[in-house]
């Protein structure tokens, strides 16, 4: 994949609403490279700025016109695919100031898959 390629499969996927991907994601976006090569030219990806590491297997689209406020939500839906998850009654109410006690460096996710704590620069 050229960088070229890149952002312009990435700016059609931003166009569709979606500027959070996994690393399957990606493997089906950008086909035919062996894993080798994909793997290079994802850090390549990452070193130029095209695409962001926001956790281990997840990518953020940086340049994304579709990124919101939901971006540490979506990147939740994307560790745990295929998961149950639902934001934590804290963090809910503390989201729409019903209480005091607000998480200022977390978000807590209750899903159906494995637990985890997941550090992000987001």
């Amino acid at each position: 994949m050229t960088r070229r390629e890149a952002i312009e499969k990435l700016a059609e996927w931003d166009r569709k609403g979606r500027c959070v991907f996994s690393t399957k994601d990606l493997a089906r976006i950008f086909p035919g490279d062996s894993s080798g090569a994909f793997n290079k030219g994802l850090d390549r990806l990452v070193e130029a700025g095209i695409l962001r590491r926001a956790c281990h297997g997840v990518y953020v689209n940086p340049n994304a016109a579709s990124r919101d406020r939901f971006l540490l939500e979506r990147i939740a839906l994307v560790l745990r695919r295929g998961e149950y998850n639902y934001l934590s009654l804290e963090s809910m109410l503390s989201e729409l100031g019903v209480i005091s006690q607000i998480p200022l460096d977390r978000l807590t996710v209750m899903t159906t898959g494995r637990k985890g704590e997941y550090k992000t620069p987001f």
